[in-house]
């Protein structure tokens, strides 16, 4: 385990934890090259954080943006901020006394959230008519400049149309030991993701050719239970009149092999890129971009500063 610390700032809670690029989420998730933080990553470390200084995890997280990714040879620390009585975060790195904010969020606190309806697994299988397997589908993302090494490779196969698919993921071996570490294991989290931009590959190619697609923005995510290691993404492309070619947005509820559903994302946003704009953001020097407000003690200057261990998991903190 890291060794970290907490603080507290009146209503701001906030912990730190080392890149270490020997960690599967930052190994197995190469992107143009790079080894970089999941974006999936982000969820559980603000979900980590909200448990240990409230307790219990959340209903709902809303508002999800991804400003810039955190790639593992140019930071060295992460800061996990729990804001305005636990109703924002922000995932942020610092540099000479300054903060750049890489991911920003909001939790509803004590949101009413009705469990949806289990899913009807064998009928929901009638509508597709195509399969990808494990190895089409990472072929797909290699093609993008995706690399996925085997601690993300959840994916087992997709069963698809030209609009939704169901794909069965499954907790790589080498992770059984510490998947009770973790409330939305990011192996399984990130494999949704990938099988998202396999579908939109799939519709795509025959017409434009593969694009690359990353993770932009969601509008919500509600939370019923932890993720189980074998599980499915039912995965629905949102289509309105108002469709931008560079933005694709979908519906994602993760359910477990019975149908019941665990997580529903609502409006999960992906952005079109190509290789050289993802290189360029990629390569930002993070002393040079940094945002224009200062670290967090900045926020209370008279206030002291406590430091004690704080415990989120055993790789998160």
């Amino acid at each position: 385990m890291d060794s970290g610390f907490y603080q507290r700032f009146h209503d701001i809670a906030h912990c730190q934890k080392s890149v270490d690029e020997n960690q599967f989420y930052f190994r197995d998730h190469v992107v143009a090259g790079h080894s970089l933080l999941p974006g999936v990553a982000y969820i559980e470390m603000a979900l980590a954080i909200y448990h240990q200084i409230i307790g219990r995890y959340p209903r709902q997280l809303r508002n999800l943006v991804w400003l810039e990714p955190i790639n593992s040879t140019q930071y060295k620390l992460i800061d996990i901020y729990l804001k305005d009585n636990a109703t924002q975060f922000e995932v942020a790195t610092a540099n000479k006394g300054m903060v750049k904010v890489h991911a920003q969020g909001k939790f509803t606190q004590n949101a009413v959230i009705s469990l949806p309806n289990n899913l009807n697994m064998q009928k929901l299988r009638t509508s597709f008519d195509r399969r990808t397997s494990n190895s089409e589908c990472y072929a797909m993302l290699e093609k993008l400049q995706f690399g996925y090494g085997d601690c993300l490779r959840a994916i087992k196969d997709v069963e698809h149309n030209d609009t939704e698919a169901l794909t069965h993921l499954v907790l790589p071996s080498q992770l059984r030991n510490e998947f009770t570490n973790y409330f939305l294991h990011p192996s399984l989290m990130d494999g949704a993701v990938q099988s998202a931009i396999a579908l939109f590959g799939n519709a795509n190619e025959s017409i434009t050719g593969l694009v690359p697609y990353v993770p932009f923005f969601v509008k919500s995510i509600n939370i019923f239970n932890p993720l189980t290691s074998s599980c499915y993404a039912y995965i629905r492309i949102i289509r309105t009149e108002k469709d931008v070619d560079r933005i694709k947005k979908v519906n994602i509820t993760i359910v477990d092999d019975q149908g019941r559903v665990l997580v529903d994302i609502n409006e999960f946003v992906y952005k079109a890129l190509s290789i050289e704009e993802i290189k360029g953001i990629i390569e930002i020097n993070p002393s040079s971009e940094m945002h224009s407000r200062k670290v967090m003690e900045a926020n209370a200057p008279d206030t002291k500063i406590t430091h004690e261990p704080i415990y989120i998991t055993s790789d998160w903190e």
